[in-house]
């Protein structure tokens, strides 16, 4: 047993209690402790090392690449050796366990709650790279080509490989075309020429291969060389443990639901037990869930403050958790469910506008809720912050909802009549553009494409613009209720939003489709 905090945890739990209470239809002063067990609990930890060495490979065509903490090995074979021989390494003596150490001091508590991580050694990692023969060319860069079958020529096409065709002067009639009584001066009487697209050889080069009876190796890329590039990190893998003794099952709960890593944020003292000697040999412990054989090497000590509160709530008692020194509480029931009850009716009945908002603005949690909406944040996440325990999910998400109903009922005539004079603005607007000659004069003096994209700009413009006015609009109206009140720059339009773009689109659709039937 150890000596209490300054300020129990029976005393934080009762004014937090009492602070969510106030203003929400509970007295503060009814909120009472009937009853405090409290305790200052100790939990052992130790972390265990694991050696891994992380491995990463890759292949890529060509020779090996130099660099910064690169190491070239002669072949494949080397470099399986090298990499066997860092994990050897490694692996011997304490240094890396050391190393290790050194890195988790610089960790959240000193690597308290580490489960699974990867300790990464600073000044460790190392690249190391082998080239071999590409397999697929056998070094020599190219592949048989196999259009011309490694000829690098083909048969002429033209002349089917005759090396000849017919004069193309004389059409094969061995006469000069404009003086029939003389000889074909390309032919020479003889009716056939050379062939024009082999030059009369009867073969062409082979478009694949250009003639040199190979295309380069798609795997190696013409290199003739594959390399194998491992980028090999040395470290270890974290495995920990805790273990304390005669531990409250709420407080077990308590560690559970915020797990064992977060008590570094503030929840308990840890401190780190003196690292052992030498003549003291680290521990060597098996997992038999993880099938692990790892060292020991940090071990903590964790204090952390429980208490279990027996707490009544305006007549209502219930027993309730409160554990770290930030007095995470457990078990509190919904007392504000039903303490705000009277204000929740009031809110319901302001959505369908038969009571003022007002009514049930009285309500902090309910008028906390307002504020959250109009600055943009109307999300359950929001509200549970203020809200952590004491308010059940339904009802805080009810609040929300109601919250927006009862504002866009308020503000439903300003939308309405913005959003009709808006759709005014845009039909005169699009008749002034696109019913007058201006739009005639645009299509002949421009091009397609600039003619298109002014159609589509135009409407996309109006209705931006409509869309600002009305939230502007809702944002002025909510402004002069709420004149204490920060009101968020983009506020929602609702369905009158929805309608109004819709509709806004339909105008210019019709007005465009009279603009080209004139």
């Amino acid at each position: 047993m150890s000596d209490a905090p300054a300020v129990s945890l029976a005393d934080q739990a009762l004014s937090r209690l009492r602070k969510l209470a106030d203003g929400n239809g509970i007295v503060p002063e009814k909120i009472t402790l009937t009853k405090v067990e409290e305790d200052i609990y100790t939990i052992e930890g130790t972390l265990g090392l694991v050696p891994k060495n992380d491995v990463q490979k890759t292949r890529y065509p060509g020779g090996a690449r130099g660099g910064k903490n690169r190491k070239i090995l002669p072949d494949m074979a080397a470099l399986q050796t090298e990499i066997q021989h860092i994990h050897e390494e490694m692996q011997k003596g304490d240094k890396w366990i050391q190393d290790c150490i050194k890195e988790l001091k610089t960790a959240p508590g000193e690597g308290w709650g580490l489960e699974g991580a990867h300790v990464t050694i600073a000044d460790t990692s190392v690249i190391l790279a082998a080239s071999e023969t590409c397999q697929a060319c056998h070094g020599v860069r190219l592949l048989t080509c196999a259009q011309c079958n490694g000829q690098g020529s083909n048969i002429c096409t033209h002349c089917g490989g005759a090396k000849i065709e017919t004069c193309p002067m004389c059409n094969g009639s061995g006469h000069n075309p404009s003086q029939p009584d003389q000889l074909c001066a390309g032919c020479g009487g003889s009716r056939t020429a050379p062939c024009r697209f082999c030059h009369g050889s009867g073969q062409l080069v082979c478009p694949t291969c250009h003639g040199r009876k190979g295309v380069p190796c798609s795997v190696c890329k013409g290199t003739g060389q594959i390399t194998e590039e491992v980028a090999l990190t040395c470290g270890a893998e974290t495995h920990f443990k805790i273990s304390g003794q005669n531990l409250p099952s709420g407080l077990r709960r308590g560690l559970d639901r915020l797990g064992i890593a977060n008590l570094v944020k503030g929840y308990a003292d840890i401190e780190t037990l003196p690292p052992q000697t030498e003549e003291e040999p680290r521990e060597n412990v098996h997992d038999h869930a993880r099938n692990k054989n790892f060292v020991v090497a940090l071990s903590y000590r964790a204090k952390l403050p429980y208490a279990d509160l027996r707490i009544s709530f305006n007549g209502y008692k219930a027993t309730i958790n409160a554990f770290g020194k930030r007095c995470a509480l457990l078990g509190v029931p919904s007392f504000l469910d039903d303490a705000l009850e009277h204000w929740r009716v009031k809110l319901k009945q302001a959505t369908r506008g038969e009571v003022v908002l007002d009514a049930a603005l009285e309500g902090r949690a309910i008028h906390e809720a307002l504020e959250l909406e109009l600055i943009g944040k109307g999300q359950i996440k929001e509200l549970r912050k203020k809200y952590p325990v004491g308010m059940s999910q339904d009802v805080a998400k009810e609040i929300l909802l109601n919250i927006r109903l009862a504002l866009n009922r308020f503000t439903l005539r300003v939308r309405s009549l913005v959003a009709v004079i808006c759709g005014v603005l845009a039909t005169i607007i699009f008749s002034g553009i696109v019913l007058t000659p201006l739009h005639a004069d645009l299509i002949g003096r421009s091009s397609k494409i600039t003619t298109t994209l002014f159609d589509i700009l135009l409407p996309v413009a109006v209705i931006t613009a409509s869309w600002f006015a009305l939230s502007a609009a809702v944002r002025f109206t909510l402004q002069r209720r709420f004149r204490n009140l920060t009101i968020s720059l983009n506020q929602k339009t609702g369905k009158t939003g929805y309608v109004m773009v819709i509709a806004i689109t339909v105008l210019y659709f019709i007005i465009y489709v009279m603009a080209h039937l004139r």
